[in-house]
């Protein structure tokens, strides 16, 4: 046979293979997601609700929030050395003595919110007897040095008011951390949103989301844009994905003087199956690389009010847009284009728990139920961790997990 018909044929064989290798990659569904769920317990048994969890590192940090008891516990900071192998199960523990400059510290609370940027951890708002007012306050710790510094905005600037059980994040780049809704000092629920911009040090007031003011809702940042889901209004838990565009950073000079309010929030619309009603759920925003993106919801309360509801032990991704520009992109340019095959842009879907891993070591056994008034920390771009919280019969947990996308 002719060399050059053997080459022509090669080649033609090739080229068919590498076509059917990319139409099956392009074919394979970006959803559902598949995560593990690795169980965490502590040397010494440390149940907590109502208290924030902040990683950084290989550190996880507790701080406020009901004993066993049902007693506030100490201000002081519990630290917890987690150890990143699959394999390690059972965290040390550290106790954290609370020390600021001048003796300015934080006082006990609950129902706070704590929230990671620039390798430090933000504290704002919770109560004790009633709502903690501390006029716009945000409480910093240091893991380098173990203290506490304060930041209080600028006189004659706003600020957010005294509440509890809102929510909290970051912007990706911790140059922002934001604050929204939440239970006011008389018992009545805020709807507002606000943002304190780090680098200049005062508060924003964003836009007020639709509907009426709720507490126990999820948010998280990212992709320029905030994420909400759920949350009860007072008379019932709520579903959906609601969003709000952030305002483009700007100058230090204009910070805080535009009106980022006129910006305002727009409810998703989702025509598939989605998750149920929730409240006081995780939320947090993760990336498998390439430029997909998605939202992670775990858990929560449904039905009833917060506290005597039904627990929820479901994990759902939600599909972020992908940019034209990524990898993903291009991939969901082309899927559009070949019939019966969907990109899953702008759907939820269950994630498949595909493993549950539980240490040797642990002196009692991790069973994944659903909880709430729990701690929640990204961990990575893809896994995030649980600590504590109340299962269905009102008890205080003192073990955590590790979600762990794959």
């Amino acid at each position: 046979m002719d060399p050059a018909t053997v080459t022509a044929g090669a080649y033609g064989i090739e080229t068919a293979v590498e076509a059917g290798v990319a139409t099956y990659i392009l074919t394979q569904p970006t959803l559902p997601l598949k995560a593990r769920l690795h169980h965490i317990s502590s040397p010494t048994t440390i149940p907590r609700s109502s208290h924030s969890l902040s990683v950084i590192g290989d550190q996880a940090y507790i701080f406020g929030g009901y004993s066993q008891d049902e007693k506030i516990t100490s201000n002081n900071v519990l630290e917890l050395h987690i150890d990143t192998t699959d394999n390690a199960s059972t965290a040390s523990l550290k106790t954290i003595t609370a020390i600021g400059e001048n003796g300015n510290v934080p006082r006990s609370r609950v129902d706070h919110t704590a929230t990671v940027a620039r390798n430090r951890v933000f504290v704002f708002g919770g109560r004790d007897a009633s709502a903690i007012e501390e006029n716009g306050r945000l409480w910093v710790f240091d893991p380098l040095d173990s203290k506490w510094i304060f930041l209080d905005p600028p006189p004659h600037t706003s600020f957010p008011c005294a509440r509890y059980k809102h929510a909290s994040t970051a912007s990706e780049d911790g140059s922002a951390v934001f604050i929204h809704g939440g239970c006011a000092a008389d018992g009545s629920l805020w709807k507002d949103t606000w943002a304190f911009y780090l680098d200049e040090g005062k508060w924003t007031r964003l836009g007020d989301a639709p509907g009426a003011g709720r507490s126990g809702a999820s948010i998280a940042c990212c992709k320029g844009k905030l994420w909400r889901f759920g949350g009860w209004d007072g008379e019932r838990v709520i579903e959906g994905l609601d969003v709000l565009e952030l305002p483009k950073p700007h100058s230090i000079e204009l910070a805080g003087t535009l009106d980022d309010s006129r910006r305002e929030w727009e409810v998703v619309s989702v025509e598939k199956e989605k998750p149920q009603a929730r409240s006081m759920a995780a939320l947090h925003y993760v990336t498998t690389g390439n430029g997909r993106d998605y939202l992670v919801l775990a858990l929560g309360e449904g039905d009833a009010q917060p506290g005597e509801g039904k627990l929820l032990q479901d994990l759902w991704a939600y599909q972020l847009p992908s940019s034209g520009l990524s990898g993903a992109g291009v991939k969901d340019a082309i899927r559009e284009k070949i019939p019966g095959v969907s990109s899953h842009e702008g759907e939820w879907a269950p994630v498949e728990v595909t493993r549950i891993e539980i240490g040797e070591d642990e002196k009692q056994g991790g069973t994944w139920t659903g909880r709430s008034f729990f701690g929640s920390s990204m961990t990575g771009t893809k896994q995030f961790m649980l600590w504590g919280g109340l299962n269905e019969l009102g008890e205080g947990l003192g073990d955590g997990w590790w979600v762990k996308i794959e």
